[in-house]
């Protein structure tokens, strides 16, 4: 009954900033379930130099008393240091567990700064391949837009290039009549001075006779007139009785 009264209490041991968990000590010592709690937190940081203090006291808590233990009998002797045997030699075994993680958690730490990193590298490889192809989609698009203007204008001015060839082509006939005829435009201009500066005496004769041919258009008139009247009544008009 000593032996399991002493035994059986619980070590406190710290998992992390968080998490406190309790191992269950006996003749057995389970330390089994000591590892699995660790094991189950692989990010556990645990001070070597306090674990083997909590240790300490446990055993301190073991002994109890050298006059107690000098009253047990030599089986419970023997049972003690056996169970103190097999736990010391668990606990040296979950030291070397425990420096095992950290050596662990080191290593994993530096890969997943590399793999950080690497991650790191990829998303701006990634970052500037979206920036370009972004880039290359809005020139496309503007080259679009400039395509699509230029079709516009090209079918606007198709008719006006028609008229331009034939514009062209008469301009060409009437330059090469110019060139033809070239030699006659100083007589020409000649005649057009001249038919200026006599254009008032022209003017005078054509009103002379414009009046000639009025009156001779009157005078053919009355002669019709006098004939379809006959002599007597011709005289009678022109000479009416008193």
């Amino acid at each position: 009954m000593f032996m399991l009264s002493s035994l059986q209490q619980w070590c406190q041991v710290k998992l992390d900033h968080h998490c406190w968990g309790k191992v269950f000590c006996s003749p057995l010592f389970q330390m089994d379930t000591a590892f699995d709690q660790i094991l189950i937190f692989p990010s556990l940081k645990v001070n070597r130099f306090k674990l083997l203090k909590y240790w300490k006291l446990f055993r301190n808590g073991i002994t109890i008393s050298i006059n107690s233990y000098l009253n047990l009998s030599l089986k419970e002797k023997t049972v003690i240091e056996n169970a103190s045997s097999v736990l010391s030699h668990a606990v040296n075994e979950l030291f070397d567990i425990l420096l095992k993680m950290e050596s662990n958690t080191a290593k994993l730490k530096a890969e997943a700064e590399a793999r950080i990193l690497q991650e790191m590298v990829e998303e701006e490889a990634l970052h500037n391949e979206v920036q370009e192809k972004k880039r290359r989609y809005l020139l496309m698009e503007k080259e679009r837009l400039v395509n699509e203007m230029l079709d516009l204008q090209i079918a606007a001015l198709t008719p006006v290039a028609e008229a331009a060839k034939q514009f062209t082509k008469d301009y060409k006939t009437f330059a090469t009549a110019v060139d033809t005829t070239r030699h006659e435009l100083p007589e020409f201009m000649a005649n057009a001075i001249n038919g200026v500066f006599n254009f008032p005496s022209t003017f005078s004769e054509l009103l002379e006779l414009s009046s000639l041919v009025s009156r001779h258009t009157i005078h053919v008139q009355q002669s019709t007139e006098e004939e379809q009247l006959g002599t007597a009544r011709t005289n009678e008009l022109y000479c009416p009785k008193q």
